[in-house]
């Protein structure tokens, strides 16, 4: 939804929140109720004066505000809830179709090419699709043995090359996060801080 709509249904929500907060005080205030009344008889032609004042029709004033407050904030928490997180990221437009890959098998090519750089022990990426295309974020924990700014280089050159063979998708963005430098043991077992 764009930001004009939410803004809009934002708005609508609050204007029919507050019509039924009024008559919520038309019921419990008859001067507050005669002078809305009066006013709005005179607007609308209709003969309001039986809902509020006369009692008549309270039920069906009391049903209909709570109608309206419940339709108003239905429509402000629509409105300010989150976009919903893209599942999938579009590769290719084809005639009568397209071609879409998810996430998942995103965060798998991301994953194995970080991988199989030499020094990198483990990693974890964090993947975002934004207006602007994907964003990588990579935390790694490198062997002691290497260097970081090196290795950060090449994981990040690696993962660019592999998101563009394999999904033909260039990166907005790859960062490259050394969360840990792993010790080793003079045994050969690595001890991870």
């Amino acid at each position: 939804m764009s930001a004009l709509r939410r803004v809009l249904l934002a708005l609508w929500g609050l204007v029919c929140a507050a019509a039924a907060v009024l008559m919520a005080v038309m019921l419990v205030n008859s001067t507050v109720a005669a002078n809305v009344i009066n006013f709005l008889d005179k607007c609308f032609l209709y003969n309001m004066r039986q809902a509020f004042i006369e009692e008549t029709g309270i039920w069906l004033a009391i049903i209909i505000g709570l109608v309206l407050l419940a339709f108003g904030i239905f429509c402000v928490v629509v409105a300010l809830m989150p976009k919903p997180i893209a599942k999938k990221l579009r590769v290719a437009t084809v005639e009568g179709g397209a071609v879409d890959i998810g996430l998942t098998a995103l965060y798998n090519i991301v994953k194995k090419a970080a991988s199989s750089t030499a020094g990198v022990k483990s990693v974890q990426p964090e993947l975002q699709v934004k207006n602007n295309g994907l964003h990588v974020e990579l935390n790694i924990i490198l062997d002691s043995e290497h260097s970081v700014p090196e290795v950060g280089n090449i994981v990040s050159d690696e993962v660019k090359n592999q998101l563009e063979a394999m999904a033909g998708i260039v990166p907005a963005d790859v960062r490259v996060v050394v969360t840990e430098v792993a010790e080793q043991k003079e045994e050969g077992v690595t001890i991870v801080n």
